[in-house]
């Protein structure tokens, strides 16, 4: 079967010199290099690679994993657009249909794996975008880092982040996904429906006020509301990953949400409602819950209020209408804090720092747009939702002066063998659904018990069980205990 050969026409801007010679050195360097660089890169940057042989590969890929597919291409770009971890091909179907074909990097697993192995190696490399004496515990940091691209390199978790969040795209207007082909996509493969991109970022203040408004809050909406009401925050917010056509911009990536987990949630809630109604409450406590280091933060102390109220500016605003383009976070903390602004850093847990990662893509494209927008309806709208938590609400004790800290435990005893007990970081606890085994889950949902309320209960409540099952031959707990 000839499949016939195309290109993709680039209507995009090319890389610089200085972003070209920038990329070779971190292509020689590792997939994590790549990546951890774009961290600090809020460029959009699309570079068209022509590779005739690598076009081959990926059709004998395709032909492999995915017959159906490879049965029903009709033609294939032989150029692509290249990731940190992915290359985008497009090709056409048999009934006309443009899709894109997203596949790993060559030996991208290999290398993600060698840069896990040799984390030590990376910290050193690391230490050329960041201060390490400005972040706590950086070898840790780095080894989820990197573990969290393992997750990348298997398109079944994109396609399941993909299911959780397809349907509330459908209240917007402007903000758009594209479809995702299940039939055809597996762990090594992704297909989507191609988007044609007509506008650069850097034309989106020629859009219509009306456009650039409806798009303002819609964005406010998915970086701010479905993160504190579901918990799933798109990490990697470069404006690469976003793109314009017509009357729409679509959100390409979904490989990279970061789950935030539900007490932390429930304490930035309250630290709104706090703030935004000037109520008294220990804001130890609750940046203790969201899963600070408070004994990092006791020296800054006094402008913690200062801090928390620049952070949450947007959501905490009671006038008209609030322009993104004056936010600026990080100059004005700068300004109050000066160097004591890396006790945030250093204390901060890994999810606040996905949260700033997400929030500066989100302010490159604000910048743009320069669109004031009335903010109320999205901290209302996170409010309400948690309204009865807020009454029920008690923050975390300040345990900083205590020697304790929680850690959640697995204790598995089958017959006739030794107790085996798995010993995780707290935090975990959030995770737990995705720990466990499909045997267990369909036998605590055989007891009508739900993992997402035990939980939440067990937090709630501070109790040392989460679910135990106890059966003839074998016993299965989680527990959370304080060592």
């Amino acid at each position: 079967m000839t499949i016939e050969r195309i290109l993709i026409n680039q209507n995009k801007p090319t890389k610089t010199v200085k972003q070209k010679i920038a990329n070779s050195i971190t292509q020689g360097k590792g997939a994590t290099l790549q990546k951890l660089s774009q961290l600090f890169d809020a460029t959009e940057n699309r570079t068209l690679i022509e590779d005739k042989k690598k076009t081959e590969k990926v059709l004998e890929l395709i032909y492999l994993s995915s017959p159906s597919l490879y049965k029903n291409i009709i033609s294939i770009s032989d150029n692509y657009y290249q990731g940190s971890i992915g290359n985008v091909h497009s090709a056409y179907l048999r009934d006309g249909k443009r899709i894109a074909i997203k596949t790993l990097r060559s030996n991208i697993r290999e290398q993600i794996q060698s840069d896990l192995i040799n984390s030590s190696r990376l910290i050193d490399t690391a230490s050329h975008f960041v201060d390490t004496n400005k972040f706590m515990n950086l070898e840790g940091f780095t080894s989820k880092f990197i573990q969290s691209l393992e997750s990348e390199c298997d398109f079944t978790n994109e396609m399941a982040t993909y299911e959780k969040i397809s349907g509330y795209f459908k209240d917007y207007e402007v903000l758009k996904i594209p479809k995702i082909y299940n039939e055809y996509s597996n762990k090594d493969i992704l297909i989507l429906e191609w988007v044609e991109s007509d506008l650069n970022f850097d034309d989106l203040k020629s859009l219509s006020l009306d456009m650039r408004k409806k798009l303002q809050e819609e964005l406010m909406d998915f970086f701010y509301s479905f993160p504190l009401i579901h918990g799933l925050l798109q990490e990697d917010s470069n404006i690469s990953n976003f793109l314009i056509t017509g009357s729409s911009v679509y959100v390409i990536d979904f490989g990279k949400f970061t789950f935030i987990p539900y007490s932390s949630r429930l304490a930035l809630v309250k630290l709104i409602q706090t703030r935004k109604d000037n109520l008294p409450i220990s804001l130890l406590g609750l940046y203790k819950q969201i899963g600070f280091n408070t004994e990092l933060l006791i020296p800054i102390k006094s402008l913690l209020s200062s801090i928390t109220d620049i952070l949450l500016a947007p959501l905490l605003n009671k006038m008209a209408d609030y322009n993104f383009a004056d936010w600026n976070p990080s100059k004005k903390i700068d300004s109050i804090a000066h160097d004591s602004k890396w006790n945030i850093r250093a204390a901060a847990p890994m999810h606040y720092f996905a949260i700033t990662r997400s929030l500066a893509g989100f302010l490159k494209i604000s910048g743009q747009l320069n669109c004031p927008i009335s903010t109320t309806k999205v901290s209302d709208k996170i409010l309400n939702y948690y309204e009865k938590e807020m009454i029920q609400f008690q923050a975390t004790p300040d345990l900083d002066n205590q020697d304790t800290d929680k850690f959640l435990n697995i204790v598995v005893k089958r017959k006739d063998s030794e107790k085996v007990n798995l010993k995780l970081p707290y935090e975990t606890i959030y995770e737990i659904d995705s720990l466990i085994s499909s045997e267990i889950k369909n036998k605590l949902l055989a007891r009508n018990l739900d993992i997402k309320s035990l939980v939440e209960k067990a937090v709630m409540n501070d109790s040392e069980y989460v679910f135990k099952l106890e059966e003839e031959d074998s016993s299965f707990e989680v527990r959370i205990i304080k060592a």
